[in-house]
């Protein structure tokens, strides 16, 4: 289950770093924002990532939350009843 989530957490890392035509450590950064905030999860039980929106997944927001990461993440976590 471990191996899984951590399979999901950087297939979504790499994911987010395609698309949004980031490195790998700032595609690193986007998903943990994007955790962060709630639009998206890494599944444990499929080991793939979760994405709530796939309006999210165009460059524009994924360099925006590269830019804003330090403001994002200082912000309380959204609650996981509240994401979906």
């Amino acid at each position: 289950m471990v191996t899984r989530l951590a399979n999901a957490n950087e297939a979504g890392a790499r994911h987010l770093a395609r698309l949004g035509g980031l490195s790998e450590e700032e595609g690193r950064i986007a998903w943990r924002v994007y955790c962060h905030i709630g639009l998206a999860r890494a599944d444990a039980v499929t080991g793939q990532p979760d994405n709530r929106h796939g309006a999210y997944l165009d460059r524009e927001p994924i360099r925006n939350a590269v830019a804003n990461a330090d403001e994002l993440l200082a912000l309380r976590p959204t609650p996981w009843r509240k994401r979906r």
